[in-house]
């Protein structure tokens, strides 16, 4: 037997520790070694039996507190030794075996998960009617041939009807597509400006890679009919409304169009969890070159509307935009960020009077807080933007001036039969947006500058102005939401670029220098929604020239709205001089329709819409009396959505 020594006593006689510890040592540091990793793949692997290790650890225990005496005893020590060391072996080999099974397995899963994602990409219809934060794992298998077969059926035998009242058809194949969560949005087909890249696939979308693609747009068939010929497609050019010195002012016109269609993508990637970049652009067809005609092929050419990139940050609530966009001055419907705008829903390509945008090349930063979710409390954001100002009709020849140089013709890639003003900086906007909880506000501001040059024999001078404007608008939300009531508004020196009519942004002081007018826009509607299948809509806005800016040089009358320039013919033909088109008043619109919703479903919606708008122009009276003309316009569209 083997007893255990005490503190202070003999080595007994014919024990040998010191050659046995010698032996015992290094063995034993290998068996923990070995226990150390065998416990770590125990844990891991559970069905690896742990009672080995137990009895190892107590053999090993028991030589070390209880040499045994004698040569008998080490003897059969040195085999027991000898025999754990086989065990240690075949554990070995068993820890061996266990990491080749473990890199198996690895590889295993590595291959079912890029399966899995390729399958994911190249078949996008996958999913169910369902909206985030559902997983794909979660959503519904797509319908059988059997199901589709007996959806077929049903239809031939008329148990399926499409007429208003409608209900969705849908097919269970992809999630709904989720656009801009406006009005505007809606009938457009626009993305929303919050989009999930991580979420499941919709109607209209594609993955490649990491990248997520969301196609947009719509077919649009109109026509429309005009009291006086405008000569203009379903954009109406509200400044060229016919004076009573035309031969058009008594000719009406017919036209159908499909130029508005138009297509859109918006590609966006995930950075970090928080970090998304977006890219998004749209063309219509409301371009023309130089073969363009309405007579044989009706071959009109594309046309960009937007395209820029964004990069958003929603946890930190900065948002950077770079591209040609929608203005930071037009109204929103909430919070601060492209395609989030509140544009009037009419069948007009141009809307109305008194709708304060532009779609411009600009630099915008946004900074949001209380964000939650999707929605902003309150923004602040600034921008760049490209400065064009919208000239005089005609440059006058002041005496004693000289030639005055504000504008020149299209060079290069730019268009040769329109004007580029001389603009030396860019646009400078300032914004505020609130969404406390109940409706939209904004308030924002803008700087422009102006610049001309006024040579004469051996001279030449340069002029500066600055100009720009402060506004604001409301979107108020009633009845849960069936009722929208909203208005806007824009008033400053030098802002008539930023209005849908484009009246001027300056005239002349006697100097030949630039002097910006004074002017205002305002915009007010509702949207009216009582059912599903139907959306109303109402607006009436105007864009107004202050007052005059005018002076007479050498016996002649300069400026805007001179009262000594000539309207004696602006109330017949051939009856003499009419400059009512270099010196309007103002122009004012009413607007009404309503959009029809007959069908909508997984192929997509199809919109009916019907409008009627009334727009009346006067211009500053003049020797002759005060000009007024008008303008009657009714519009039918049908709009397919394949996305929407």
């Amino acid at each position: 037997m083997c007893k255990p020594l005490r503190a202070g006593n003999a080595t007994p006689k014919g024990c040998y520790r010191s050659s046995f510890f010698k032996k015992l040592l290094p063995s034993l540091r290998k068996v923990l070694t070995f226990q150390k990793h065998i416990c770590t793949y125990s844990i891991r692997f559970s069905f690896i039996p742990s009672y080995r290790l137990i009895g190892m650890s107590f053999a090993l225990y028991c030589g070390c507190l209880y040499p045994c005496r004698g040569h008998a005893e080490e003897a059969s020590d040195l085999n027991s030794l000898k025999k754990l060391e086989e065990k240690m072996s075949r554990l070995k080999q068993d820890l061996i075996l266990l990491q080749e099974k473990q890199k198996v397995e690895n590889q295993q899963i590595r291959e079912e998960l890029i399966k899995e994602r390729e399958e994911t990409e190249s078949d996008p219809y996958q999913g169910a009617d369902i909206d985030p934060p559902h997983k794909t794992s979660d959503l519904a298998a797509p319908p059988t041939f059997t199901q589709m077969e007996e959806r077929r059926v049903q239809i031939e035998k008329g148990d399926w009807s499409s007429t208003a009242p409608l209900k969705d058809v849908t097919t269970d194949l992809l999630a709904k597509p989720e656009m801009a969560h406006t009005f505007y949005g809606h009938l457009t087909d626009t993305p929303a400006a919050h989009e999930d890249p991580k979420g499941p696939l919709r109607r209209g979308q594609l993955q490649i890679g990491g990248l997520r693609v969301t196609l947009g747009g719509f077919i649009d068939f109109d026509m429309f009919w005009r009291s006086r010929k405008m000569a203009a497609d379903q954009n109406s050019a509200w400044n060229a409304i016919p004076w009573g010195n035309s031969p058009y002012h008594d000719t009406s016109e017919f036209q159908l169009t499909a130029r508005h269609s138009r297509l859109s993508a918006l590609v966006e990637g995930q950075i970090t969890p928080h970090t998304t970049v977006d890219g998004y652009g749209e063309i219509d067809f409301e371009g023309s070159g130089s073969m363009s005609n309405s007579r044989t092929s009706n071959s009109y050419i594309p046309r960009m509307r937007v395209a820029y990139a964004e990069i958003k940050n929603s946890h930190s609530g900065w948002f950077l935009m770079a591209g040609q966009s929608w203005s930071l001055m037009t109204l929103n419907a909430k919070g601060m960020l492209p395609r989030d705008e509140a544009a009037p829903l009419t069948v007009d390509a141009n809307y109305l009077p008194g709708f304060t945008y532009t779609r411009a090349p600009s630099l915008r930063i946004v900074k949001a807080f209380g964000i939650h979710g999707k929605h902003e409390r309150f923004s602040i954001g600034a921008a760049l933007e490209d400065p064009s100002a919208t000239a005089p009709s005609v440059v006058p020849n002041i005496p004693g001036v000289g030639t005055i140089t504000d504008r020149h013709s299209g060079t290069g890639t730019n268009n040769p039969d329109t004007y580029y003003a001389s603009n030396y900086a860019p646009d400078f906007i300032l914004k505020a947006a609130a969404d406390p909880g109940w409706g939209h506000f904004e308030a924002e501001g803008v700087m422009r500058y102006f610049h001309d040059t006024t040579q004469k024999v051996g001279s030449s001078k340069g002029n500066t102005a600055i100009g720009g404007g402060g506004g604001g608008g409301f979107l108020l939300p009633f009845f849960g939401k069936k009722l929208t009531l909203e208005a806007s508004g824009l008033v400053g020196a030098g802002i008539g670029r930023y209005g849908a009519a484009q009246l001027p942004d300056y005239t002349y002081n006697p100097d030949g220098s630039i002097r910006p007018l004074p002017e205002a826009n305002v915009l007010t509607g509702f949207i009216f929604n009582p059912v599903k299948w139907a959306q109303f809509y109402g607006y009436w806005g105007m864009e107004k020239v202050l007052k005059r800016e005018s002076f007479q040089s050498s016996g002649m009358p300069f400026g805007y709205g001179n009262p000594h320039y000539s309207m004696e013919g602006c109330f017949g033909e051939n009856t003499g001089q009419c400059m009512a088109q270099q010196n309007v008043d103002y122009i004012s619109s009413a607007t009404g329709g309503v959009w029809f919703t007959p069908i909508s479903g997984d192929y997509g919606t199809v919109k009916t819409g019907i409008e009627y708008s009334y727009t009346w122009e006067t211009a500053y009276g003049g020797t002759g009396g005060k000009p007024r003309t008008d303008e009657n316009t009714v519009f039918f569209d049908v709009r397919y959505l394949p996305f929407g």
